[in-house]
């Protein structure tokens, strides 16, 4: 599984749920406690001292939100969880914020995953990419050619 927009969104919903990730079964509950610390990491300092958004830039909370959602944060980190109530609010508020929670997922796996010099695609290295390996037995066999063609006309010269 991978924790893309709709994976999010089906987890933002059933606060009381469990999503299994890596061969370990995770309470929603803590996945969304987790959520929204990685959303409130991007609200500035100034931001987060205040509980309110002073920038618009698409980034943290919105000004709607953030009091709440920012009290919520800096008071639940002493516990490392959310209580089931704050849970279900808070659920319902961060599936406005599921491709913010994407990106972060996203730079989160990137952070954590090989990136292949040779497609750009992560997830494996440029060794392991099989359009690299291709690519590399066909350069392999042209230069084979290129050798037999050197040896043949070395060959016919001579003759």
């Amino acid at each position: 599984m991978t924790f893309n927009k709709e994976t999010i969104i089906q987890i933002l919903k059933d606060p009381g749920g469990v999503t299994e990730y890596k061969s370990k079964r995770w309470a929603n509950r803590t996945l969304i406690y987790r959520m929204l610390q990685a959303l409130y990491a991007r609200q500035t300092g100034f931001e987060q001292e205040i509980e309110a958004t002073t920038e618009n830039n698409g980034i943290g909370f919105n000004g709607a939100d953030s009091h709440f959602l920012s009290s919520v944060a800096k008071n639940s980190r002493p516990y490392g969880n959310l209580t089931s109530k704050q849970c279900e609010h808070v659920a319902r508020r961060l599936i406005k914020y599921a491709r913010q929670l994407e990106d972060i997922a996203l730079t989160k796996l990137q952070q954590q995953l090989p990136l292949c010099g040779y497609c750009k695609q992560i997830g494996h290295a440029q060794q392991d990419c099989k359009e690299y390996q291709l690519k590399e037995m066909q350069r392999k066999l042209l230069q084979q050619e290129a050798k037999q063609m050197q040896l043949m006309d070395t060959k016919s010269y001579h003759d």
